[in-house]
């Protein structure tokens, strides 16, 4: 028996009725059972509807069943049984949701035994979700598109010793992995509660490209709690270049248990093989963030040396505390290389050990930041810095940070030379900070031009007593006192 759409249709009944269109309503089919797309193919026995070549998933059963064809080409239940009635000419490349859909299918508001699927092994393991493309070592390889609609309470406790997984890849989609170029973009992920090992996230634990192709994850949200070992991200635990990231947002908290590389939206973005760099656009993280070493609001860690390929971040920023006992913490991002940011802001509390800034905790060779603020309030034992804890080959140009929060200088220490406070830093009062309400101002800080050269059409501006806000899809983000809270 196949099932279509939740309702049993037997396999020879489909090839029967493909074959003979006129016996099903062919054509614009009939008022009781239409051909919505005039395929040829009727609206109950086709899997792709609207003709974009992406299959409906209307329910979790479906959602489960796309790990039966990890590239997107037809409808494959669990018993192998392959659909692909209503593709356009070229085939089905992906999937798209056409409903919200919901884990906790008992309704409880909590995850038991009462839900399908938080005993998904069957072995009484509760290991929750089994992510897709985790499976047989395979990965999802296909576009996505969530088309707004949400999937509430996922809820996957993966560990060490899960036959399965072993507790490696913990998120909806285990890795995403393609030769070419795919998009999972408009989706929204609400209540999510995931615990992993290594590359745990919410929405993937790692995506990666060939180096001919890309994976671009746009207008995603998450929110919920995220508990890894090692790459752990509200969004993405380890994002690797050819990975373009625009307007997607994390609310989620998120826990590195130990090990390296914890962050707000990514774990870690780096380089492996690729011949170019990544791009996170326009994307936030407000949920607070704990862990051990090179962790960051945003993200963990932005590359591991300074021969990779650039990485530009633009339009973005954390408000979430980063609170870590280790060392290369920042309130944006805990370490870089081959960094281009700009437009950036950070306003939650960090506090670490060593390399520690309001910004960034360590800035290396070949990164730049430009346009961008922090207003932290920053502790730690050195390398202490209110925008950087640690500078070696950084620059730096109109860039600002509130002082008597906890830092004494821009930079805690500059290994390449420049000072603590080199040029393209200015420290300022919060107050100070707030009084600009326009770019290029002289007249709030002794004639110290304030906001030199920042654009209206990245900034607002605000009143006499706020700090800037970002602007991102004509919506203004502003944390006004800097206390990491949005207004």
């Amino acid at each position: 028996m196949f099932f279509i759409n939740n309702k049993p249709f037997h396999i020879y009944t489909l090839l029967l009725c493909t074959a003979v269109l006129s016996s099903c309503g062919g054509g614009g089919g009939s008022s009781s059972n239409p051909d919505t797309d005039s395929d040829g193919i009727v609206n109950s026995v086709d899997v792709d509807d609207d003709n974009d070549g992406l299959i409906e998933i209307a329910s979790l059963q479906q959602l489960d069943w796309i790990r039966y064809d990890l590239a997107g080409t037809s409808l494959t239940d669990n018993n192998g049984n392959v659909d692909s009635s209503g593709c356009p000419v070229g085939g089905c490349n992906g999937y798209e949701l056409v409903a919200d859909l919901d884990f906790d299918t008992n309704g409880n508001n909590i995850a038991d035994a009462g839900d399908t699927y938080y005993d998904y092994d069957g072995d009484g393991s509760n290991n929750g979700w089994l992510p897709i493309g985790r499976l047989l070592g395979t990965a999802f390889a296909a576009n996505f598109n969530g088309n707004g609609y949400v999937i509430r309470n996922l809820y996957v406790n993966r560990i060490a010793g899960d036959a399965e997984t072993n507790g490696d890849y913990s998120s909806l989609f285990g890795r995403v992995y393609t030769i070419g170029s795919i998009t999972i973009q408009n989706l929204i992920l609400e209540g999510a509660d995931i615990t992993g090992q290594t590359s745990t996230g919410i929405l993937a634990g790692a995506v990666d490209a060939n180096s001919g192709g890309s994976v671009t994850i746009h207008n995603c949200r998450v929110d919920g709690s995220v508990a890894g070992n090692n790459h752990t991200g509200g969004l993405i635990a380890y994002a690797l270049t050819n990975s373009i990231l625009t307007n997607n947002v994390s609310l989620a908290t998120v826990t590195g248990t130990g090990g390296l590389y914890t962050g707000g939206l990514i774990g870690r973005i780096d380089e492996l093989f690729g011949n170019q760099g990544a791009i996170i656009n326009g994307s936030y993280a407000t949920g607070d963030v704990t862990g051990s070493d090179r962790v960051g609001g945003l993200i963990g860690q932005v590359n591991d040396s300074n021969t990779d390929f650039k990485v530009q971040i633009n339009n973005s920023f954390a408000t979430g505390s980063v609170m870590v006992t280790g060392d290369y913490i920042g309130g944006l991002i805990g370490l870089s290389y081959q960094l281009d940011l700009s437009d950036s802001f950070a306003t939650g509390s960090v506090s670490g050990n060593r390399f520690v800034g309001g910004l960034v905790g360590d800035a290396n060779q070949q990164s730049t930041i430009t346009n961008s603020f922090a207003t932290s309030i920053v502790t730690g034992n050195q390398d202490v810095g209110a925008l950087v804890g640690w500078s070696d080959g950084a620059s730096y140009t109109s860039t600002y940070m509130a002082s008597g929060r906890g830092a004494t200088n821009a930079i805690g220490t500059n290994n390449s030379g420049g000072g603590v406070n080199p040029t393209g830093t200015t420290m300022a009062t919060l107050s100070e900070l707030q009084c600009p309400i326009t770019a290029d101002d002289t007249g709030c800080v002794g004639g110290t031009t304030m906001y030199s050269g920042w654009s209206s059409s990245n900034w607002d501006f605000g009143s006499n007593a706020q700090l800037p806000g970002l602007i991102i899809n004509s919506t203004v983000y502003r944390d006004g006192d800097g206390n990491g809270v949005l207004d």
